[in-house]
Parts: C-alpha cells; sequence; structure tokens
C-alpha cells in the first residue's frame, strides 16, 4: 500500500508547524524540510512527509492544516482533488481520442 498525505480541513495542505520541519530535520529529512519551509512543493508519498505526519499527527499542521495519511494501493494511479472544499485522493483514469 501506498501512503498519501492529505489534508482534512477545507485549507490547502500548505503550512507545516516549526514542530514537524524541526523532526524532519532531526530525522535525516533536512531536503524535504527545505522544500516545505520555502514553497511546500513535495510529493505527497514523500517517505518523509508521510514518517512526520506518523509522528505527530495533526500536530504536524500549522493553523487550520490538519495532516492525515490515506493509504491506497500500490498500483494506482492518483491525483489530489478536491470534493466539497477538502482534499481527497483521485484515482486517475486513461483517455483515448482519434
Amino acid at each position: 500500500m501506498t501512503k498519501v498525505v492529505v489534508n482534512k480541513t477545507p485549507t490547502s495542505l500548505t503550512r507545516f508547524s516549526d514542530q514537524a520541519i524541526e523532526w524532519l530535520e532531526q530525522n535525516g529529512y533536512t531536503e524535504a524540510a527545505e522544500t516545505l519551509q520555502e514553497n511546500n512543493s513535495i510529493p505527497r508519498d514523500h517517505k518523509g512527509l508521510v514518517a512526520v505526519v506518523e509522528e505527530l499527527g495533526p500536530n504536524a499542521g500549522k493553523w487550520s492544516c490538519r495532516p492525515t495519511i490515506i493509504e491506497i494501493p500500490d498500483e494506482v494511479e492518483w491525483s489530489i482533488g478536491s470534493q466539497a472544499q477538502r482534499e481527497v485522493i483521485i484515482e486517475d483514469h486513461r483517455e483515448w481520442h482519434p
């Protein structure tokens, strides 16, 4: 199973707590910590991101950001979408056009 981080609240997954950044740095995920501090552009299945959310739970987020983990089958191609102002994981489907 692949673990993916999504935000449980209607805000985007853009704010991580100082505690989360510190945890990443202390546990060898320095590059992930720097990326989160600069622009938050990190794959949602990144091992460091998943690890910090597993360790700190909702406390990994700052303000109204409440990250959580959803497990999906490994073979699924996925993307992050929005439904009722909440993040969801959407299975990518193939299309063929003439």
